[in-house]
């Protein structure tokens, strides 16, 4: 299977992202693999419906912006449900023999051990924890997208686990962070 793979195109900048084409080649492919921060989430449906073959997409952090977390990620999914695009938030979607495996996949502030430090530095500089909204009256913190790290870290471990006689992509826009089942250790 070939995939055409793209991330932070961050569309949302640019008064020109009316057409995929101006900004994402159309390659030959088997599927288009949307990573994360594309353009604001309810406009990648527009963007992307029409697109030859099937889209995998999981949502970065900047799709979220002045968005509430959780009633952003649920319109999406009926939105998307709609079309080509197969929205993966700790969602799985078999294409062919393949078995795409999806999340966002948050920081959990822990690459070089101190999430202390790296929490409180996120809450005071990244956007992100002032502009992101969990609920109607406080923004996201890090603490809340710590904990819907491990939950996907969970959520991916196990479905590594389950026998898949295909291929697995795991698809993410976080990168990976520093678990056994990344380096093939995973029970």
């Amino acid at each position: 299977m070939l995939l055409q793979i793209a991330s932070d195109l961050h569309l949302e900048r640019f008064e020109t992202a009316g057409a995929p084409d101006a900004f994402l080649d159309r390659v030959e492919s088997d599927v288009l693999v949307l990573a994360g921060d594309i353009h604001r989430l309810h406009r990648v449906s527009g963007l992307f419906s029409d697109w030859p073959v099937p889209v995998v997409y999981v949502h970065g952090n900047h799709e979220l912006y002045h968005r509430n977390y959780g009633a952003a990620i649920r319109r999406a999914r009926l939105q998307l449900a709609q079309t080509n695009i197969h929205f993966l938030e700790g969602q799985e979607r078999v294409i062919g023999s393949v078995r795409f495996l999806g999340c966002c996949l948050w920081s959990d502030f822990a690459l070089h051990g101190m999430t202390g430090p790296a929490m409180s530095y996120a809450q005071d500089y990244t956007p992100d924890h002032k502009i992101i909204f969990n609920g109607r009256k406080r923004t996201l913190t890090p603490s809340d997208t710590r904990a819907t790290h491990r939950d996907s870290v969970a959520w991916l471990e196990s479905k590594l686990r389950q026998p898949f006689p295909g291929k697995t992509v795991v698809v993410t826009h976080y990168a990976p962070s520093n678990v056994a089942w990344l380096s093939g250790r995973a029970g």
